[in-house]
C-alpha cells in the first residue's frame, strides 16, 4: 500500500513539473512572437539614414534584421532609407517604429523637433574592450610624404573623407585638430567628401589628388583581410597606441551604431525588440549591448560646437542672452553691488574726511585756545612774579632808606656848624638827604606799581575755571598723569577768571611733578560747598613728605623740590590772598598731598542760601 502511494506521489509530480514546462514554453516562445498584437501592428518599420546604406546593404545590418525574423516569430521588419540632411522631416513623414542610428544621430537632432529617438542597444565589435569606444578614424598619408609627420603638418593640406557629419570618420578627425590646439575650421586648405571609403577615398590618396585620407578605423585591416587592396604604401598619421581597440587609429574612440526607438513605438514592439537584439549571435565579430554611455560622443560635439552645441557659433547679442542670461545677470547685480558698494565707500571716505577735517580744525582751534591761554597765563604769572617782588623789594628797601634818613638828619644835628658849612661837608650831608629822598620815592612808584596790578573781581564760574584748567593742563603735560574731576554744575565766586585758572594750573603742574614718578600716578580734583564757601581741592598720590618739607610748605619763597625757588606756591598764596581766600595742605599717610584752596560763594540771583 505504501509503494502505491509513493508511486502515484512521483507520477503526479512528473506530470505537474511536465505541465510546468509545456507552459513555460508556450508563453517563451508565444509572447514576443506578438501575442495579444494586432496582425497589422507586427509589421515593424525600420529606418536607416543613408550614411549607413552601404552598411546596411552589405549585410551587416540587413543580417541583423533577419536574424530578428528568426528569433521573434510573428514580427516581421520593413527598413526603410531616408537622407540624413533632411531627417526631421523624414522622420515625421516615414513615422518608423525604429531606427539604425550612426553615433551622435539623435545628439544631432534638435530637442523641439519630437522626432529624438531612444537607444536601445548599441553594436559593439569584437575588437573593441567596451563598447563605448568601439569606433573611430585613421587619418592615412601614402608613405613616401615623408614631410608629413604631425597633424600640424597638415595644415592648408587637401584632405579626402566620406560624410560631413559621421563620428566615427571626419568629425572624429576635427576633434583630433582642435586637441592640437589648432582650430578645425581654418585648417585644412581643400576638402572632398566622397561616397564610399573604398575605393573613392582611398583611391584619392593614393593617386595622390589629396594629401590625406580620413577613413574609419580597422578599415584598412578589413581591406587587408580580404585581399581588396595593398595597404602597404599608407602610413598612418598620428597613431594611438592602446589596448581600447585592437585597430589602428588616429582618433579617440566612440560607440559604434545603436537601434532605437520612438516615443510613439509600441511597449511590446520595444520589449520583444530589446529581448531579441541582445540575444542577437549570427555574426561572430559583433555584439548587441544596451545601457552604453554616449558621453565621449556629446564630448566632441561641444568641443566642435556641432549639433546641439552650434548655437555656440553664434556670437549674437541674442544667443549670448540665451545661453548666459543667468551669469549676466549674475554679472549685472554684482556690478550693481559692486558700484553701490563703492558710492558707499565714496560717500564713507568723504563724511569720514570731513569728520576728520572737523577734529583736525577742532584740535587746531584747542592748540589755539591753548596757546592764548599760556600766554595770557604767563603773562600773568610773570606780572604776578614783578609784582610780588617789587613788593617784597619795596618793602625790604623802605626800612633801609628811612634808616639812612635819620642817619643823615643825626649827623646834620651832631656836627659843629662850621662843619656842616663845609662845602665838601654840606655837598656829602645834601646828597645823602637829596639821594635817600629819591630812593624813597622810586619805593614809593614801586608799591604803587604792584598795588595797580590788581585786577577788577567780578562773579566767575570757579568749576568752569578748573574744567578749563584741567583741559590745558592735559593737552601740555609732558608727561601724561590722568586726571579725574567731581565737579558741580555751577560753582559762583568773586574774583578773577584768568587768576584762577592760573592758581588751578600751578597746583595741577606741582601735582604731576609729585605723582610722575610713580608707577600708577594720578590726580583728583573736586570742588564741595559747606554752604557758605567753595573748597578746591587738588590731590595726588606721590611720594609721602618728611616734617622738614611739609614745615617748608608754609613758607611763601621756599620750595619743597630741591631745584625749585618756592615761587609757584608764591603765585598760588598770592592770588589766594587776593581772593580773599586760604590755603591749606593736608598730608595722606599713605602717600601724596591735597592742597584745598578755600574761597567765599558769590551770591547769585534767585540764590536761598545767600539772600536769607
Amino acid at each position: 500500500m505504501s509503494r502505491f502511494h509513493a508511486a502515484s506521489s512521483f507520477l503526479f509530480a512528473a506530470v505537474a513539473v511536465l505541465t510546468a514546462a509545456s507552459a513555460w514554453a508556450d508563453e517563451t516562445h508565444e509572447a514576443p512572437a506578438g501575442a495579444g498584437v494586432p496582425a497589422a501592428e507586427r509589421t515593424l518599420t525600420v529606418a536607416v539614414p543613408d550614411t549607413l546604406s552601404e552598411a546596411f546593404s552589405s549585410g551587416m545590418l540587413s543580417g541583423t534584421l533577419r536574424e530578428l525574423e528568426e528569433r521573434l516569430p510573428g514580427w516581421r521588419f520593413e527598413e526603410k532609407v531616408f537622407v540624413s540632411s533632411d531627417a526631421v522631416s523624414a522622420l515625421r513623414q516615414m513615422h518608423p517604429d525604429f531606427i539604425f542610428e550612426p553615433a551622435g544621430f539623435d545628439a544631432a537632432l534638435p530637442r523641439e523637433s519630437g522626432v529624438r529617438p531612444f537607444r536601445i542597444a548599441t553594436r559593439k565589435t569584437v575588437l573593441a574592450r567596451d563598447a563605448a569606444h568601439s569606433s573611430g578614424s585613421v587619418i592615412a598619408v601614402r608613405a613616401d610624404r615623408t614631410e608629413l609627420k604631425t597633424m600640424a603638418d597638415l595644415k592648408g593640406k587637401r584632405v579626402a573623407a566620406t560624410l560631413p557629419m559621421s563620428v566615427p570618420g571626419w568629425l572624429a578627425a576635427l576633434g583630433e585638430v582642435r586637441r592640437s590646439g589648432l582650430d578645425p575650421e581654418h585648417f585644412f586648405g581643400e576638402v572632398r567628401f566622397l561616397n564610399s571609403p573604398f575605393p573613392n577615398v582611398l583611391s584619392a590618396l593614393l593617386e595622390g589628388t589629396v594629401d590625406a585620407a580620413v577613413l574609419p578605423a580597422c578599415f584598412l585591416e578589413s581591406l587587408s583581410a580580404e585581399g581588396l587592396a595593398d595597404t602597404s604604401n599608407v602610413r598612418i598619421l598620428a597613431e594611438k597606441t592602446d589596448s581600447a581597440l585592437s585597430c589602428r587609429r588616429s582618433t579617440a574612440l566612440y560607440p559604434d551604431v545603436s537601434l532605437a526607438a520612438f516615443d510613439w513605438t509600441s511597449e511590446k514592439a520595444v520589449r520583444a525588440v530589446t529581448v531579441g537584439i541582445l540575444s542577437v549571435s549570427g555574426n561572430p565579430s559583433y555584439e548587441w549591448l544596451s545601457h552604453v554611455s554616449h558621453a565621449e560622443v556629446e564630448k566632441l560635439f561641444h568641443e566642435l560646437r556641432f549639433g546641439p552645441y552650434a548655437y555656440l557659433n553664434d556670437n549674437s547679442p541674442a544667443r549670448l542672452w540665451k545661453e548666459w542670461r543667468n551669469e549676466i545677470l549674475a554679472a549685472i547685480l554684482m556690478l550693481t553691488l559692486l558700484v553701490a558698494n563703492e558710492i558707499r565707500l565714496h560717500v564713507l571716505v568723504r563724511r569720514r574726511t570731513a569728520e576728520l577735517s572737523r577734529a583736525l580744525e577742532k584740535q587746531r582751534a584747542s592748540e589755539r585756545e591753548a596757546r592764548a591761554s599760556r600766554l595770557r597765563l604767563g603773562s600773568l604769572e610773570r606780572r604776578s612774579i614783578v609784582s610780588q617782588m617789587s613788593g617784597m623789594i619795596a618793602h625790604e628797601i623802605k626800612s633801609p632808606v628811612a634808616a639812612i634818613s635819620n642817619f643823615a638828619a643825626i649827623l646834620e644835628f651832631i656836627l659843629p656848624e662850621h662843619v656842616r658849612k663845609e662845602k665838601a661837608a654840606r655837598a656829602a650831608l645834601d646828597g645823602i638827604a637829596e639821594e635817600a629822598q629819591r630812593i624813597s620815592g622810586i619805593v614809593d612808584r614801586v608799591r604803587a606799581y604792584s598795588r595797580s596790578q590788581q585786577l577788577t573781581h567780578r562773579t566767575v564760574d570757579l568749576a568752569a575755571v578748573v574744567r578749563r584748567a584741567c583741559r590745558l593742563f592735559e593737552m601740555n603735560q609732558p608727561e601724561h598723569v590722568p586726571v579725574s574731576a567731581s565737579l558741580p554744575e555751577k560753582a559762583p565766586v568773586n574774583g578773577d577768571a584768568l587768576e584762577l585758572e592760573l592758581l588751578v594750573l600751578n597746583l595741577l603742574k606741582n601735582a604731576a611733578q609729585a605723582a610722575g614718578g610713580e608707577e600708577n600716578g594720578k590726580i583728583a580734583v573736586s570742588i564741595e560747598t559747606d554752604g557758605e564757601r567753595w573748597m578746591l581741592s587738588v590731590s595726588d598720590n606721590g611720594r609721602p613728605l618728611d616734617n622738614a618739607a611739609f614745615a617748608r610748605l608754609n613758607d611763601m619763597l621756599e620750595s619743597v623740590k630741591p631745584e625749585g625757588f618756592g615761587l609757584g606756591l608764591s603765585i598760588v598764596r598770592g592770588i589766594a590772598d587776593s581772593h580773599g581766600g586760604s590755603l591749606a595742605f593736608l598730608r595722606h599717610p599713605s602717600g601724596g598731598l591735597t592742597v584745598r584752596f578755600t574761597i567765599d560763594r558769590a551770591s547769585e540771583p534767585g540764590d536761598p542760601e545767600k539772600n536769607s
